[in-house]
């Protein structure tokens, strides 16, 4: 069985636009971001989707209801969070890094990325693989944040051949959309391909602040 999974990053926030560290923490779109999150529902609109899965942070609920993207099965889920920054949470990123910190180095203090990881295990092999049966429900639609986009990117690479795609990014901007093909036999993926990995060309026109 095949099922394709469509992967958006959340709109631009006025903490995104600052640098700030937003974790579990929340912060508004602001007018680019929902600009953004109307025109990726634009460019998804030919996408017919059996189901959605959000993370439960306003700014990625917000993103989706911008989006315009409906489902009668739309699932929120708070595994699908940012990263848990911990005493950190609220300070901006280059403050961290002056610290000595970076994407995959963390204090104490601050979720890892395995934590991460084991997050998106727990949420993919409840809700994803125990459904891969359903051959009628097979494409999906998953809304969340930079950081868990990352590790759904790391994850699926372990399981393809795909050679022209490059998920080692620095960066992951807001909006920017993954697709990933998996193939299932028997609740376990035996290969992935990665159509498109932090895309953002349906962005191309837009104005950032």
């Amino acid at each position: 069985m095949k099922i394709s999974i469509y992967v958006v990053r959340h709109g631009q926030t006025y903490s995104n636009v600052h640098g700030i560290l937003q974790g579990h923490e929340d912060s508004p779109l602001t007018p680019v971001g929902r600009q953004c999150s109307t025109q990726t529902g634009n460019a998804l609109k030919h996408v017919k989707f059996h189901k959605i899965y959000s993370s439960d942070s306003g700014r990625v609920k917000e993103t989706l209801r911008h989006t315009g993207i409906r489902s009668d099965k739309t699932c929120i889920d708070e595994r699908l969070r940012e990263r848990n920054w911990g005493p950190y949470t609220g300070i901006p990123w280059r403050e961290y890094k002056r610290l000595g910190y970076s994407i995959e180095e963390h204090p104490p203090g601050v979720e890892t990325n395995e934590e991460m990881k084991q997050r998106w295990l727990n949420f993919f092999e409840e809700n994803i693989l125990r459904e891969a049966c359903n051959p009628t429900e097979n494409t999906i639609l998953i809304v969340t944040h930079g950081g868990m986009v990352r590790i759904i990117a790391k994850y699926f690479a372990n399981f393809t051949t795909s050679t022209h795609v490059n998920i080692n990014h620095a960066s992951i901007s807001n909006n920017c959309i993954s697709v990933f093909e998996l193939e299932i036999q028997e609740k376990v993926i035996v290969n992935c391909d990665i159509h498109q990995v932090y895309d953002c060309k349906h962005l191309q026109n837009i104005t950032k602040i």
